[in-house]
């Protein structure tokens, strides 16, 4: 109870808003008090609240798109009331709201209703343009990667390693500047032993997301590292449930290639039989305990799936042929197949103390564990290519026509537990909490049993000639034919193994190590200025992160004059994988055993010597160690005017970072007389592995180097609805993006050029400062039926900062400009090469999304439960990226996505429920270049692109009961391939308009049949 200056006296109310056909509590339900200006929204938990309220009969209506209004009465008295739970539900349920409170839950035809009402919902009452999509919305994905999912928002491109869906872009900007957290707070991410700042999605599992949200633009007390949008994963909670919960899902994965069947067939890693259809579950349970105050949510996962990795790839130079065709000399032809296993266990719980305070934990471990076996062929024609002509290119069968492999496994587990706090006193609110998660990530081969890769030899016999034929060099095929001396065909495409012989075996085992901690406090004061009511906010934030990566390289070169290198490689032959195609046309190839091979290493090591200068390479390139803390405070105001048509949030971001690493010192140049030169130096290396074998680790000099800097983000977003139906908002917003780590910190190396007689110091800058943007957003929403919209969006973002590198000659001053502090052995290097900051660039986009439910009086009503939607985001970039590794572009940047169009069917008319739904990306430009060598030996270097491509995915269920359906799903139904294509056209002095293959990867469509069902 509150009393005002005159001793009025006045009450509150507290209540939930549940949907009345699943029975789970609602968030953000709006409920009003009639006849003044005071509205509330339910929190996660579907309960709202009001002060300052006064005494006596009160009429509350609550209302929820999609869902109507629902009104009661209640009196209030002093010290408050608590209200009868507010059902909602669809006018298509034809029950009589007069009679309507709180029922049993019940089905009402159109599972996909209730999700889209709640994507709606949370869109329309969003300060900033906020997009959500509940997890049930987009059916059953069988691995349970969230990429998956959100590939179907507007304004998502997911990047794909293989067939998996790695990490995430929004509105074209690099992965690294998109923001993922879960409820609010960073989850570590190994970035699969690599450099980057990416969020990548392999561990971390749907099965414990109640909804996600994609925000493009971010307020003030959201992190501002997130040029083109931030993504935020809601955990599952007992209470928001609406009593007992139990859920299950049991089905199977396979590969469309290989078919569904049990049995088992030649698989991975060598010699060995698997079963390519593997069973899969997941398991919820929730339920609320002592009196209702203590909710409990449990979920475990397990994902086993089996998929073809096949490639085909032109890997040597193009040529211009003499009668003006095009054609690549060197063809590699691999088959991976690939077994991945995740799994997930969550556990969550909140405990309400009392009416006003609530402490939560959020729980969960992911495992990710996947085997491939990727074995090739190369082909490479020599460069005597007279007879050569279009569509036909022959030569000698050189020494590069070899047999190589990469099998490995990567394994990973991240772990990730938030603690937390909420508490209510009237009009103030007040949240904090501590989130800890570590993220592992490694590769292994030699200890799992099995080489990683080798280098082969001797195939190429005196006089033996090599052919492709090809249609045309957009194809993902050519008839290679090999001979020899006499004309004669080979078998096995002229790779005799009995006569090729093994150059070396290699280990490639990898380790890295995510930590991060989060600590938050947010304060929240609602108030009223006049008839309007607002709210004033300011927090508290502190992040850190530890990030470790050894990256490692064991090379076992065969000794020459030992048995080893007489040895055939015929003695390796897996017998159990072989005459079975890797696609593309081609008939079975004869494949070398890993396994054997490595079986043979261990018993016949004095063959071999480890090369010590590559193995200290691995690790002196890839050594990763650093910590970064951001501190962050914010301040934000929200009001809303015009009889709370309109709602203005502004506010600012203050963010003070700081980054400490290590980069080791490769080398350096010290003195070294003669008689002749007494100034005459040298190189000499200053790290080395301690340890002998595979246990050398990395020692020696290292440079420490920190770099800080402080932001400031202001923002301001406007959302007013012109009429009931049609919204417009405005956004600005300042935010970042960080650099990569990459890019921050490695290894410090001296080149020397034999021409200038000059050595150069090489570094990486840990004093790169973030890439800064401006980003403007307008934005109209049109709502229609009950669960229909129109929207479109167009934006702007001015981007600074852009990375390149730029070579000065050496200096004290140039060493401080480069982040590291003076040291004097490097008085005697000429030049200093580092990465700097420069060049700007200018994102204009347009992002139009539909939604279209079928209920309407003219559909028939064997079609009124489905709906319809299309999105697509359009971009176009201007650019200047002088004196930066982006200086030829001008309108795009690498893996730029520049163009993401998805649309969709979903037909539900219970019990049956069938979705189509297609996924398209625009072609995009890669950094990779190939050569292209004109007649005259001239070389031009074209870059690469990934091809434009759309994928199917189907999803249907049949509702046997209210406890069980079956269901059934495919990904990529038409199994459409990944490919990268070169734009001959693009480069100055190319003598042909050709557009030609790079390579193609083809993965099988995924299926899934199962049942799934709750209580």
């Amino acid at each position: 109870m509150s009393t005002d200056g005159f001793g009025q006296s006045t009450g509150s109310i507290r209540g939930q808003v549940k949907n009345l056909s699943t029975g789970k509590f609602l968030t953000n339900a709006q409920v009003v008090i009639e006849g003044t200006n005071q509205r509330a929204y339910t929190d996660e938990y579907g309960e709202y609240r009001f002060s300052n309220v006064a005494l006596g009969d009160v009429r509350l209506t609550a209302s929820y798109v999609g869902l109507g209004e629902k009104s009661l009465s209640v009196f209030v008295e002093e010290g408050g009331v608590t209200a009868p739970v507010i059902a909602l539900y669809a006018a298509r349920a034809g029950l009589d709201n007069e009679e309507v409170f709180e029922l049993e839950a019940f089905t009402v035809d159109g599972s996909d209703f209730d999700s889209n009402a709640i994507a709606q919902q949370e869109r329309k009452i969003s300060s900033n343009l906020k997009l959500v999509q509940h997890a049930d919305a987009l059916g059953e994905i069988a691995e349970g990667n969230i990429g998956e999912f959100l590939k179907n928002m507007p304004g998502v491109a997911i990047d794909y390693v293989a067939a998996d869906a790695r990490s995430i872009k929004l509105r074209g900007m690099s992965a690294d500047f998109t923001t993922v957290t879960v409820d609010g707070a960073s989850m570590a991410s190994a970035a699969s032993s690599g450099k980057g700042r990416n969020f990548e999605l392999e561990q971390v599992s749907l099965t414990n997301i109640e909804q996600l949200e994609v925000t493009k633009l971010p307020r003030p007390d959201n992190p501002a590292n997130s040029m083109g949008g931030s993504i935020n994963l809601v955990s599952k909670n007992a209470f928001a449930q609406g009593g007992r919960k139990i859920t299950y899902k049991a089905f199977a994965n396979w590969n469309g290639i290989y078919g569904f069947d049990f049995d088992k067939s030649p698989g991975w890693t060598s010699d060995s039989y698997r079963t390519k259809t593997n069973p899969s579950f997941e398991f919820g349970y929730s339920d609320v305990f002592l009196n209702d105050r203590l909710g409990a949510s449990f979920t475990v996962s397990q994902s086993n799936q089996f998929n073809i990795q096949r490639r085909f790839n032109y890997t040597g130079d193009y040529r211009i042929l003499n009668d003006g065709s095009v054609a690549n000399e060197r063809i590699q032809i691999q088959d991976g197949p690939k077994f991945s296993f995740r799994q997930s266990v969550a556990a969550n719980f909140d405990y309400k103390a009392s009416e006003n305070t609530i402490f939560t934990l959020r729980s969960q471990v992911n495992w990710y564990d996947a085997e491939f076996n990727n074995r090739n062929y190369n082909f490479a024609i020599g460069t005597d290519m007279a007879n050569s002509r279009e569509g036909h290119i022959e030569g000698s069968f050189t020494s590069n026509n070899n047999v190589g492999a990469s099998v490995r496994n990567k394994k990973g587990v991240t772990t990730h537990v938030d603690l937390g706090a909420k508490h209510t006193f009237g009009d103030w609110k007040i949240d904090y909490g501590f989130t800890s998660s570590i993220a592992t990530n490694e590769y292994r081969d030699g200890s799992e049993g099995y080489v990683e890769g080798m280098s082969t030899r001797n195939f190429n016999v005196t006089g033996q000639r090599l052919s492709y034929d090809f249609e045309n060099m957009m194809v993902a095929y050519a008839d290679i034919v090999a001979k020899d001396s006499s004309g004669n065909v080979l078998p096995n495409y002229g790779f005799d193994l009995s006569k090729g012989r093994l150059a070396y075996l290699r280990h490639r085992p990898n380790d890295s190590e995510d930590k991060r901690s989060n600590l938050r406090l947010n304060v929240t004061r609602l108030f009223e200025l006049g008839d309007n009511k607002g709210s004033f906010k300011f927090g508290y934030d502190r992040s850190g992160q530890h990030r470790d990566t050894i990256n490692r390289e064991w090379r076992y070169n065969v000794n020459s004059n030992s048995p080893t290198a007489s040895k055939p490689l015929s003695d390796f032959v897996d017998e159990v994988y072989k005459d079975i195609t890797p696609g593309f046309g081609y008939p079975g190839f004869t494949w070398l055993s890993s396994i054997q091979l490595e079986d043979y290493l261990q018993a016949n090591m004095g063959d071999f010597t480890l090369a010590n200068s590559t193995a200290l390479s691995a690790q002196q390139g890839s050594y990763l160690n650093l910590d970064e803390t951001i501190t962050s405070y914010y301040v934000m105001g929200s009001i809303g005017f015009a009889g709370d048509k309109g709602l203005f949030t502004t506010g600012i971001r203050y963010e003070d970072t700081k980054v400490e690493g290590l980069s080791p010192v490769g080398s350096k140049v010290v003195p070294d007389p003669t008689t002749e030169n007494p100034n005459n130096t040298k190189t000499l290396s200053t790290m080395w592995l301690e340890g002998t074998g595979e246990n050398g680790v990395l020692a020696g000099e290292f440079i420490a180097a920190n770099q800080s800097y402080d932001t400031y983000h202001p923002s301001a977003h406007l959302r007013y609805n012109l009429t009931p139906q049609l919204t417009a908002r405005v956004s600005a917003a300042n935010t970042i993006g960080r650099p990569s780590f990459g890019n921050m910190f490695g290894a410090a190396t001296i080149s020397y050029d034999t021409s200038s007689f000059e050595y150069t110091l090489n570094l990486k800058n840990p004093n790169l400062t973030p890439r800064r943007s401006d980003n403007l957003d307008f934005t109209l929403e049109y709502y229609f039926g009950d669960t229909s919209l129109l929207s479109a969006s167009v934006f702007q973002n001015d981007i600074k900062n852009f990375e390149g590198t730029t070579t000065v000659p050496m200096s004290r001053e140039a060493m401080a400009a480069a982040g590291i502090p003076y040291q004097a052995e490097y008085d005697d290097v000429d030049n200093l090469k580092y990465t700097f900051t420069a060049g700007d660039a200018t994102v204009r986009g347009l992002e139009l999304s539909w939604n279209q439910s079928l209920d309407h009086s003219f559909i028939p009503e064997f079609f009124k439960a489905s709906s319809i939607y299309a999105n697509g985001t359009f971009l176009d970039l201007d650019g200047s990226f002088e004196g930066t590794d982006y200086a030829d572009f001008t309108d795009t940047l690498p893996g730029f996505a520049k163009e993401t169009i998805s649309y969709g069917v979903i037909f539900d008319k219970r019990p049956f429920s069938l979705k189509f739904r297609w996924n398209t990306r625009g072609e995009e430009t890669q950094s990779g270049t190939r050569n292209l060598r004109l007649v005259n030996g001239t070389v031009l270097r074209p870059r690469i692109h990934d091809e434009e491509r759309t994928t199917l995915d189907i999803n249907g269920d049949y509702k046997v009961n209210d406890n069980m359906s079956v269901f059934f799903s495919v990904r990529n139904a038409k199994n459409a391939p990944y490919r990268w294509i070169l734009d001959l056209s693009e480069v100055e002095g190319s003598s042909t308009d050709e557009r030609v293959l790079y390579r193609e990867e083809s993965y099988g469509a995924q299926w899934s049949l199962g049942v799934k069902g709750k209580f």
